[in-house]
């Protein structure tokens, strides 16, 4: 199942998602420093690491190859497609 999100148009383009991945690597970046600094804590780790899986997210979303044939230009194709 393929679910499609509309979206903008500014949020159609990679550098959108480029620079979200930046925003989530500089937050993320800050509660890994923290954990160094000021001791493991929970709050941290989660947000550090969930930051930087975000990073990941949203470089990949930035970086796909576009103009797929089954994609529709105002929508973002979120998950795989199944065959039963």
């Amino acid at each position: 199942m393929t679910v499609k999100l509309p979206l903008p148009r500014f949020a159609r383009r990679p550098t959108f998602f480029l620079g979200l991945a930046v925003v989530h690597l500089y937050l993320g970046g800050g509660h890994i420093l923290a954990l160094f600094d000021t001791g493991v804590t929970w709050t941290d780790t989660w947000k550090g690491f969930g930051a930087v899986a975000g990073t990941y997210y949203f470089t990949a979303l930035g970086l796909r190859e576009r103009g797929a044939a089954s994609a529709s230009p105002g929508h973002v194709q979120v998950g795989a497609n199944y065959t039963d």
